[in-house]
């Protein structure tokens, strides 16, 4: 716009405008330019691009989905941050000013004498911790261990200026108070901010807790290690606006519902919740009227021990969560900075919500709102999108943008609650979306480093979460509604140059593609972290680590090619009726809340259990379209590959660990064996009334304290006996603290307990006078959200429980973490105990208390329990005669220990007391008596004891509503009492009661009435806040049943207890004259370190438990890594390198870890793996389970040759053969094999599936495991194989074995001896015998005339064409019958299968190709006179004939032998190429070749006799009328062998194609029509003993011996004159042909 109006301004003065007239119109440009670039800069900056994929992840056994958005811009974007306070008057007055102010970050102005505010214990303190300060605006980072506490200064010299103090956090939870006292503590510093939201503390000069001086930051670090950026900034503040700048505000009107707020105007507000009668009079409201485009700052500053939670809108004047434009619910100070414009320079409205939502322990929320949208320079900061933190960036951007679909707007952050369709900020499309981790999910992920990627300066990403499973599974966004979309971007953002990004726009799908290089930098990623997961120790670092490798498999580069993966695949969903435990509701529906299989709510009521429901079944089939359009280097390779993953993801079960249900179980059995030998609540082994009472180590009870006087040394090791004992209930526990301790392995239990107990015992300090746990030894102090002002709980270490307490009503985030710690012996006893009154000293200080002595005789008569710590005084003896003159009778009564003096012991005795109410005198009534633990609930505020109270039903929580995130059971509102299942309200009277729908009950005075009422005592926190777990909480549930609820994992119990009046006697106690003294309360003397403790068990579990952890682990990866990475290598972009297909056999399933004197049972998959006690000698073994799949050996069984011929067995694709290579057995499932750490003493047994091959024969009857030994599979001849079931094999076998790989198999019973195996039927059986009986009698006839005609060759015969036919018609005939004769009992190799089927196929051509040649040669002998020519050209065609048939059949097989002799898996690695090998596909092409040649062949036979036969014919039908006989003999010689022939080619073609299911009857007909009968019929023609015998008549006669010559020319002389018959007796043949030409 501004060069268009400068090319105005040239235009004009080209054309002689006046120099005047020029300088207007210059102005007046300039004032365009100023207007277009006005409105260029209001007009909202639109994307460049935006897009999203979909992506899923699966986090510690938890799936999700996700639509990832990706918004590019043209310029670089900024987020604004402003300091919002009240302006600030340069006049006003500090009114805690004073005539210095103390610096401690200054050594050398840190002193009393320098400045008299300064506090010198604090400046030695400061200059001894060396507590680091910040510098204005100067980023400090900062790591911390977690639970650690680390202290910083940040000095504010000058009154008026605010300070501005941000966390900004790289990994971790940390959270952030502020006080000007150093020993200000979490519960009551001035300002404080929590890891929920930002971490923000702004101080203004107008809060009454300001100061100017040093401000002392303290952070403690939640969960795990932390690393952050601490930034501490002095902001100058914009003074109060002016008459006139406030006159330029709207007039805007204030009405019932809202307030007006203007600028520069602060609005304070108290709340008082207890007057408020509706949870919507919590949310105070107001509003904001503008024009034009501006920059608005919002603050909210709440008074410590309550909080409220802002929310914007621009359209919902009571704007609330999810209509929300924005919203800070930050936990501390809530600010928001908005870049905003009205549209049309018409004036818009702002809502403000203001949520009291947790008020101080007054009941008030006091807060302060303010808005500004006039700056200093350094009260409004812009900071570049990529100078965030990545994790920071999060919480920074969560509320800077808003979802909209149907006219329905979602504006949830990563952290909050109440949404339905939640989102996160986060900054590359790379990350992960599910770091930082929302409370809405229950991940048990504790460490929160890996790798985050660059922030891009112009790009924003954030994640929609679709659907995600962690107890149930939870669809929050269908993905279809993904494109419809309407995104709303932009209120914090702006461009650079100054542009809102606040425009509303959709998004376009993208898909991204798998490249082979990149996928591979990743996968060495993560192969790392699997390396270094194999060598972890805990189950805590495997689920860690299962982190870091869901943050690489989430990544772009490897998202990518996993989808390329699932594009293989086609999903089939039909929607089917079973019984399933799967949520059939979605949040939305009203049956969600209370069915246990969706919510926490339905587990209050019931158990999830299978029951009947419709719900949508899923199948994978491989889809060969998608493959045959992909870019894959073998198409077959990866359709081979695929099978395998089908059956991968449809039948393998990986073992399951539940990281959530193991840290229950320990925290729970910890805490079990704690509370048996400390704690007086769960347990009478400590509380006593009589010395009688202790047994438990055989002490004294303390009759001041009620409790018994341990041994603390046997009580400590009989904890940790417990400890040791119980264990996490699994076999190997013992072992496992072994390996923690770091003992021998063949350590006792009695070793373990001892070394533990020199670890986890030493010097510290302990309170002598308890015999539980005393309060010294209670460091750890409960926190959450949300829970500043309930009252203290305390904790020995962090396994403490919650039992229904109404202020821990929230599930909120609580965590027991350290308060306070006694570092060394003075600190320790620093507290004073007056020996002679415990209180004497209260309120005096130290000095005070010893200089009290003085005024106090030195010394008194008393009373000790506790070896002369404790006394209690006995004021009416004042001297050291009358004190040992003196004995005291102590009776326990239901106030404590009553003292009588100067009785005898039996007197003593005989004085009894009521333990449960000291006013009754006698014994029935206080056996009969009690106190009811109900009765505790009714006491005042002022410790009144009440007759009743009005009890209540308890709110039901709903997922519909905000307190869905805060309460996962039905809870008491603010007001009430928490009592089981019930509220009570101690403020309703019982004549209001009625009227307020409550039941007036009244105090419990019987043992029946009190112990009416039981329930199931259950935990409410089971579904653990956001990442980790720090404690329990239990309430009583409504599981209607004891069975009911054992299965929730809870304990049914009354719900209150009955302690029963005992009567008891009187105990002598002896009494001493004893100094008076001050001495310390506590003492510093050898303890046991609870938390030492606690994290020895734990480890020892966690080690325990890595082996599962990583089996479940291992497997879930396994099932798809391994085929993943050749599909990214085969089918990605990218250079390839090597092989694809790995040469590996077996994919890790399962981490096993059998132990030493432990059997144990181990699921691998569908498999099972069982050790014996004696399978290890000493330790725990890891041990490793691989699968290998059958696919690898499928195929390796060829095809027979001989089987396009006659096939009477079937191929075996997954076959077995023994040495001889004879197939004598069949694959039954896929392998299993495994790798140890150390060796196993004795057999494992394994338990198999057989999987469906198709391939089982009843021929195999013997189930059997094979080992695979050289690529082969050998029997293994086990003698202990058991079926179990109908689908499970189980056997033993042998270290070597399982380390090589075992697979089911079926198998003949004398596999490895037999090498005759009989393949066939009954009825193939018996045909193939009589096939050889025939063929034999055929043989032996044959043999028979070529003996003969030997016979006569050496009388001098002549040899004849017909001799020369017998010899190769009895090669044939012998071969044959041979063949028949032993393929019922064998399978040849391929040298004999050659010999036996092939061989004689060509023989039978051979032998009828002599006959068919010279039958052409007597056709065609006219072509030549001269005989010898006749026969030339007979040979010639016989020849040549034979030259064809033989070099064709030679090519078939020597092509054949080649394909049986090259690898099957020699492309593919270790598999075969596609689903029938490639090999066995190419041998079927081969023979059924070689089975269409002999077809061809016969069918050419067949035509040549026909055609030549009846050419003969014709010959001789006009010879001379004489030859009828021969005639009829040449007629049927051509009707046989023709129709022989033309049969034998359709004959071999359907042999051929019935190869796989061949019909045994109709290839024992075709064989006996096209084969042994023509053999037959010519040796009946051409019977050799009837030419001897006429030979030897003619030789008498002189007609045999003639010359060749004579023969011939009587042959053509005499034809005519000589008698047929003298013709046919040797011409039997060829009719015509000369006889010496025979």
């Amino acid at each position: 716009r501004a060069a268009t109006s400068h090319n105005i301004i040239l235009i004009l003065y080209t054309r002689g405008t006046s120099m005047r007239s020029i300088r207007s119109f210059y102005l007046f440009s300039l004032l365009c330019i100023f207007l277009a670039t006005s409105f260029s800069l209001s007009s909202p900056l639109l994307p460049k691009s935006s897009t999203f994929e979909v992506k899923n992840v699966q986090v510690a056994s938890t799936p999700m989905s996700f639509g990832i958005f990706q918004v590019e811009y043209e310029e670089p974007v900024v987020i604004t941050q402003a300091t919002t306070c009240p302006p600030h008057d340069p006049s006003s007055i500090d009114p805690h000013a004073s005539n210095c102010i103390c610096d401690y970050t200054s050594q050398t102005s840190c002193s009393s004498s320098i400045c008299s505010q300064c506090d010198d214990s604090l400046c030695q303190l400061v200059k001894t911790e060396g507590y680091p300060t910040l510098q204005d605006g100067v980023p400090f980072e900062v790591q911390m261990n977690k639970t650690d506490t680390r202290f910083f200064m940040f000095h504010m010299p000058k009154f008026g200026e605010a300070f501005d103090v941000r966390g900004s956090v790289h990994t971790g939870r940390v959270s952030l108070t502020m006080d000007p006292r150093q020993s200000a503590t979490t519960d009551n510093a001035s300002w404080f901010s929590t890891v929920m939201g930002n971490l923000i503390m702004i101080g203004c000069p107008d809060q009454t807790s300001y100061r100017t001086g040093t401000y002392f930051i303290s952070a403690i670090a939640h969960y795990s290690d932390v690393s952050f950026r601490l930034v501490a900034r002095r902001v100058s503040l914009p003074a109060p606006p002016t008459p006139q700048e406030q006159s330029n505000e709207s007039a805007c009107q204030s009405d019932d519902t809202h307030e007006c707020i203007f600028d520069g105007m602060p609005i304070h507000r108290d709340v008082d919740t207890a007057a408020i009668q509706s949870d919507d009079e919590l949310q105070v409201h107001f509003k904001y009227n503008f024009t034009g485009c501006k920059t608005i700052g919002i603050g909210l500053h709440s008074t410590f021990g309550a909080d409220a939670d802002l929310y914007i809108s621009d359209y919902d004047p009571l704007g609330y969560s999810q209509s929300s434009l924005y919203m800070s619910v930050s936990n501390g100070d809530d600010t928001a900075t908005l870049n905003l414009c009205s549209p049309d320079g018409e004036w818009k409205l702002l809502f403000f919500t203001v949520d009291c939502w947790q008020p101080d322990s007054q009941g008030f929320v006091n807060f302060t709102l303010s808005l500004n949208t006039r700056f200093t320079s350094t009260s409004l900061r812009n900071t570049p999108m990529n100078e965030l933190i990545y994790y920071d960036s999060a919480h920074l951007l969560s509320s800077s943008m808003s979802l909209e679909l149907d006219g329905k707007r979602f504006l949830c952050g990563s952290f909050y609650f109440d949404c339905t369709n939640f989102w996160m900020m986060y900054p590359s499309k790379n990350s992960v979306p599910f770091y930082p981790v929302s409370n809405a999910l229950t991940l048990p992920i504790k460490r929160d480093n890996f790798d985050t990627p660059p922030l891009a300066s112009n790009i924003v990403t954030f994640a929609v979460m679709l659907n995600y499973t962690s107890t149930t599974p939870v669809v929050s966004l269908l993905e279809s509604n993904l494109p419809k979309l309407q995104v709303q971007m932009g209120w914090a953002l702006t461009s650079q140059s100054g542009r809102t990004l606040n425009a509303n726009f959709t998004a376009t799908q993208v898909y991204s593609s798998c490249n082979s290089a990149a996928f591979a930098t990743i996968q060495n990623k993560i192969d790392s972290i699997a390396s270094s997961e194999s060598q972890v120790v805990t189950s805590d670092q495997v689920v860690d680590l299962e982190f870091q490798l869901s943050v690489e498999q989430f990544s772009g580069d490897y998202f990518a090619c996993a989808q390329l993966l699932k594009q293989f695949m086609t999903s089939n969903s039909q929607s089917k009726l079973i019984n399933t435990t799967a949520c059939t509701y979605t949040r939305s529906q009203s049956q969600y809340d209370f069915d246990p299989c969706c919510s926490n709510l339905g587990k209050w009521y019931q158990n999830c259990v299978p029951r009947p429901a419709v719900v949508p079944v899923t199948s994978s089939s491989i889809n060969k379209d998608s493959i045959a359009n992909s870019q894959c280097q073998s198409k077959s390779c990866i359709t081979s590959l695929l099978e395998d993953y089908q059956f991968a993801q449809t039948k393998a079960q990986c073992p399951t660990f539940d990281a959530s249900s193991s840290t229950i179980t320990k925290y729970n059995n910890y805490r079990n064996c704690k509370d048996r030998f400390y704690s007086s609540a769960s347990s009478t082994a400590l509380n006593c009334f009589t010395d009688s009472d202790c047994v438990t180590w055989g002490t004294t009870c303390n009759l001041q304290t009620l409790q018994c006087m341990v041994n603390r040394t046997e009580q400590d090791t009989s904890f940790l006996d417990c400890l040791v004992e119980t264990g996490d209930g699994s076999p190997g526990f013992l072992q496992s603290f072994i390996s923690v301790l770091g003992l021998q392995n063949n350590s006792t239990k009695d070793m373990i307990v001892k070394t533990l107990y020199s670890q986890v015992n030493g010097a510290g300090c302990i309170d002598p006078s308890n015999g539980g746990i005393s309060l010294i030894q209670k460091p750890f102090q409960l926190h959450g959200v949300g829970h500043e002002d309930c009252p203290p709980q305390i904790c020995e270490d962090n396994t403490c429980e919650v039992v229904d307490n109404t202020c821990w009503k929230y599930n909120r985030g609580w965590y027991w973490a350290p308060d306070f710690k006694v570092a060394d012996k003075n600190t320790c006893e620093t507290p004073l105990l007056p020996n002679w009154n415990s209180s004497y000293c209260n309120g005096l200080s130290q000095t005070d208390c010893q200089n009290s002595l003085a005024s106090l005789s030195s010394s008194f008569c008393g009373w000790s329990e506790d070896n002369g710590r404790n006394f209690i005084e006995l004021s009416q003896v004042d001297s050291e005669a009358g004190c040992q003159a003196t004995s005291i009778c102590a009776v326990v009564g239901s106030n404590g220990a009553s003292i009588v003096t100067n009785l005898t012991s039996n007197d003593c005795q005989n004085q009894f007391a009521c333990t449960s109410n000291v006013s009754i005198t006698d014994k029935d009534t206080c056996l009969s008596s009690g106190h009811c633990s109900f009765n505790d609930y009714l006491v005042d505020t002022n410790g009144n004891k009440l007759d009743g109270a009005c009890k209540f039903n308890r709110t039901l929580p709903s997922v519909l509503l905000n307190d869905d995130g805060y309460w996962l059971s039905p809870y008491c509102k603010t007001g009430k009492i928490s009592i089981p299942n019930a509220c009570l309200d101690l403020a309703v009277t019982q004549a209001e009661c009625g009227n307020e729908n409550g039941v007036w009950v009244p105090r419990i005075n019987t043992r029946e009435e009190c112990l009416r009422e039981s329930g199931c005592l259950q935990n409410v926190n089971e579904a653990q806040y956001s990442f980790t777990f720090y404690g329990t909480a239990r309430s009583f549930s409504l599981q209607p049943t004891p069975k009911s609820c054992q299965v929730a994992k809870g304990t049914w119990q009354n719900y209150y207890t009955w302690n029963q009046g005992r009567w008891v006697g009187g105990s002598m106690r002896n009494v001493t004259w004893q100094p008076r003294a001050i001495n310390s309360k506590y003492s510093w003397a050898n303890s046991m370190n609870f938390l030492k403790t606690q994290q020895s068990f734990f480890e020892a579990v966690g080690v325990n438990t890595a082996a599962q952890a990583r089996s479940s682990a291992v497997c879930q990866r396994s099932l798809t890594q391994s085929f993943l990475n050749t599909v990214s290598c085969e089918c990605g972009s990218g250079d390839k390198n090597g092989n694809c297909y790995s040469q590996d056999s077996g994919i890790p399933l399962a981490v096993a870890r059998p132990c030493a004197g432990f059997a144990s049972n181990w699921t691998v998959g569908q498999a099972q793996v069982l050790f014996t006690i004696d399978s290890l000698s000493v330790g725990c073994s890891e041990v490793i389970f691989s699968s290998i799949s059958a696919l690898e050996y499928k195929g390796q069984a060829g095809r027979s040759l001989s089987s396009n011929f006659l096939t009477f067995n079937q191929d075996i694709q997954y076959g077995i053969t023994n040495s001889d290579g004879a197939s004598v057995g069949v694959l039954r499932g896929d392998g299993l094999s495994f790798s140890t750490s150390l060796p196993l003493q004795q057999k494992t047994k394994f338990c198999l599936p057989l999987r469906d091959l198709g391939e089982f024969t009843s021929v195999f009857s013997e189930l059997d495991f094979a080992v695979k030994r050289n690529g082969n599979l050998i029997p293994l001849n086990l003698q202990d194989i058991e079926l179990v079931g109908t689908s499970l094999l189980c056997g033993t076998v042998t270290q070597e074995q399982g380390t090589n790989g075992v697979f089911p198999i079926s198998r003949r019973a004398d596999w490895n001896s037999i090498t005759k195996i009989r393949s066939l039927d009954g009825t193939s059986f018996i045909l193939s015998n009589i096939l050889a009986a025939l063929f034999s009698a055929v043989a032996i006839a044959n043999l028979l005339a070529i003996g003969f005609a030997l016979y006569n060759r050496i009388n001098g015969s002549r040899w004849l064409l017909t001799d020369t036919v017998l010899i190769f018609m009895a090669l044939f005939i012998i071969i044959r019958a041979v063949y028949f004769f032993i393929i019922p009992y064998t399978i040849a190799g391929s040298a004999t299968d050659y010999v036996l089927s092939s061989i004689p196929t060509f023989l039978y051509f051979t032998a009828f190709s002599l006959i068919l040649a010279f039958w052409v040669a007597t056709v065609r002998r006219q072509m030549a006179k001269d005989s010898k020519i006749l026969v030339r050209y007979g040979t010639t065609i016989v020849i040549v004939t034979n030259v064809i048939l033989y070099c064709i059949f030679l090519t078939l097989v020597i092509t054949y032998s080649q394909i049986v002799q090259k690898p099957l898996t020699s492309s593919c690695g270790r598999r075969t190429e596609i689903s029938l090998a490639k090999g066995q596909e190419q041998q079927k092409a081969i023979a059924l070749s070689y089975a269409v040649v002999v077809a061809f062949l016969s069918l050419v036979f067949g035509i040549g006799f026909l055609y030549f036969g009846r050419a003969i014919m014709k010959r001789m039908a006009n010879a001379e009328s004489g030859r009828s006989a021969m005639k009829r003999r040449m007629t049927i010689m051509t009707f046989i062998f023709s129709l022989s022939f033309l049969l034998h080619s359709p004959f071999i073609i359907i042999v051929a194609a019935l190869s796989e299911n061949p019909v045994s009857v109709f290839s024992f007909l075709g064989l006996v029509v096209t084969e042994i009968f023509p053999v037959t019929f010519f040796l009946f023609i051409s019977n050799r003993l009837r030419a001897v015998s006429h030979s030897s008549s003619s030789s008498r006669t002189g007609g045999g011996g003639m010359t060749k010559s004579a023969s011939y020319e009587m042959s053509k002389n005499s034809a005519k004159s000589r008698p047929a018959s003298q013709h046919s007796v040797r011409i039997n043949v060829e009719p015509t042909e000369p006889p010496a030409q025979i």
